[in-house]
Parts: structure tokens; C-alpha cells; sequence
């Protein structure tokens, strides 16, 4: 499966009384694919997957598969906290006809390398299908390194990793090391670092909400080779993000931007809170630039 474009890691939008909004899912789903979008990911952080039970994320396997189809790629994000779960939920979305995961080593465990090597194969052997492996050590408590890829990289299914790391050397690391893997960008301001190793993909939760800027970007650098305007149109987004990373409040704002745009609510599962009225008023003013 070739990983290439912009890969939204869609969000999942909740009614007031914080069951799922399938309704508004469907609004973003449409709203993705009318923008062409390349890809979107289910399940993924910026989905807060970690607040929803079994049932309704396989409930958003169906539901993303039913509406989307073939229109674009689909990747299902199967990253749990119990590693069986993680098994079973690779299994149904291979059966539900997702031709590629996203997975994470179970979070909070802190498995050594050796440890979560195993556990990808485990899962690699019974699902069979392309592994997009998952590194955010800030989330997930535990980087890929060395000692993991020479366990798992002879496996014909670990075909890509989604890289989001304050460690840039490892992009040069898998670019290097291990020409054959697909290293999508999950860094959603270093797009074009990520470009000059090779890649061609960048997963970013704020393609929810700026889905057709996000493709200017990519074709800007990837088709045109015009690094130039790539970087200016990066720059219009680097003021919304800077801000949104200052606050530590990813998801909420990112919902709050997907409420201003007419989408959906900015309802967010605990722990999260929404924004507080001053953290609003800035995110609209920078929004207000980008939509000028």
C-alpha cells in the first residue's frame, strides 16, 4: 500500500450528552472528501480513541468504511491500552475491508524494545495486512528505536511509520537505514524536513479543520518542487499551531475550529475541558487570518 498525501486522522465529534454524533461525522467525512483529501485515519489520538469503549470504536470502523468506501484511503487505528484488545481491533478492521493499521505500542506499559517488537509481530502474523507503525513517545511512553526495527523491518507487513518525535535525527535514521519504509510525517510543522529524507505522506490532526491548505502544501512540495511556496503556506498555519501547542490543548481546539467552521460541536470526553473564553477569542483571531 503506498502512503502518499495528506492523511487526516479524523476527530470524533460528540452530542451533548457525549454519546457519538454520528450525524456531524458524516458532515466531516464529506466535507474531507469534497476538499480530496488522500486519506483519512480512524482512531487515531486526535479521534481520542483512548475515551471510547470496544464497541463504539469498532461502531467508527463501520461507520467511517460505510460512508467513505473506496473515495480514499483508510486507515484504521487499532492502538490499545490492552494488548488483546489491540488484536481483536486489528483483526475486525481487516475484516470490515481496511487494508491498513496504525498501531501504537500499549500505552503506559513501557515495554522494552525487545517486548514491543514481539507484540508487533504477534499482530503482524495473525492480521496480515500493512502496519503503519505508530511513534509518539510523548503519548505512547515509548520510542521506536534501533533494536525494535531490526526485530520487526524483515517482516513484509511493517510497510510505513507514522513519526511524530522530538528526536529529528530519526528521520534520517529510517531514511537511511531502511530505504523500503514509507516515513510519514506526524509533526504537523515539519512537513518539510520530513520531505528533504523523502517522505511523502503527512498525517496532521489539523487537516480536520484546513484540509485543502494542507494539500497546497504537499503539492506545492512534492508535485511542483517549489519548497518557496510550500513554506509560505506552512507559515500561514505555524501561528494557529504555535498557539494551540502553548496551551496544551490539541483536540479541544481543534474541535473548536471544526465548531466555528459549522461542523460539528467542541465537545470533548473527560479529562479534557473546552477552551476558556480568552483561549477562544485568540484561536478565532488566528483562524480569521487563515480564512481571509
Amino acid at each position: 500500500m503506498k502512503i502518499k498525501g495528506i492523511y487526516t486522522p479524523v476527530i470524533t465529534p460528540f452530542r451533548k450528552d457525549y454519546e457519538i454524533d454520528f450525524g456531524s461525522l458524516e458532515k466531516i467525512l464529506k466535507f474531507l472528501l469534497k476538499k480530496k483529501i488522500h486519506g483519512i485515519v480512524v482512531g487515531g489520538t486526535t479521534g481520542e480513541y483512548f475515551s471510547l469503549n470496544f464497541q463504539e470504536r469498532i461502531q467508527l470502523f463501520e461507520f467511517v468504511k460505510k460512508i467513505v468506501g473506496n473515495k480514499c484511503q483508510l486507515i484504521a487505528g487499532t492502538t490499545a491500552i490492552n494488548a488483546n484488545e489491540a488484536i481483536e481491533l486489528s483483526l475486525i478492521a481487516k475484516y470490515l475491508g481496511y487494508k491498513c493499521i496504525l498501531l501504537g505500542s500499549p500505552p503506559y506499559s513501557q515495554p522494552t524494545q525487545e517486548d514491543s517488537a514481539q507484540f508487533f509481530l504477534n499482530i503482524a502474523k495473525k492480521v496480515q495486512i500493512p502496519i503503519m507503525m505508530y511513534n509518539f513517545p510523548e503519548k505512547m511512553a515509548f520510542e521506536i528505536k534501533e533494536p525494535f526495527l531490526k526485530k520487526v523491518m524483515s517482516n513484509k507487513f511493517f510497510t510505513s511509520i507514522k513519526h511524530n518525535s522530538y528526536n529529528p535525527a530519526m528521520i534520517r535514521h529510517f531514511a537511511l537505514n531502511y530505504p523500503s519504509l514509507q516515513i510519514a510525517c506526524g509533526n504537523d510543522l515539519q512537513f518539510l524536513e520530513f520531505c528533504t529524507w523523502g517522505s511523502v505522506s503527512w498525517v496532521g490532526g489539523m487537516s480536520n479543520c484546513f484540509p485543502q491548505l494542507h494539500i497546497e502544501i504537499y503539492k506545492n512540495a512534492i508535485i511542483n518542487k517549489n519548497f518557496d511556496k510550500a513554506r509560505d503556506s506552512l507559515l500561514e498555519l505555524k501561528q494557529i499551531i504555535d498557539y494551540v501547542i502553548s496551551i496544551g490543548k490539541y483536540t479541544q481546539s481543534v474541535k473548536f475550529i471544526m465548531k466555528e467552521l459549522g461542523l460539528c460541536n467542541e465537545l470533548c470526553r473527560p479529562p479534557y475541558l473546552n477552551l476558556n473564553l480568552d483561549e477562544k477569542k485568540k484561536l478565532k483571531k488566528y483562524l480569521n487570518l487563515i480564512l481571509k
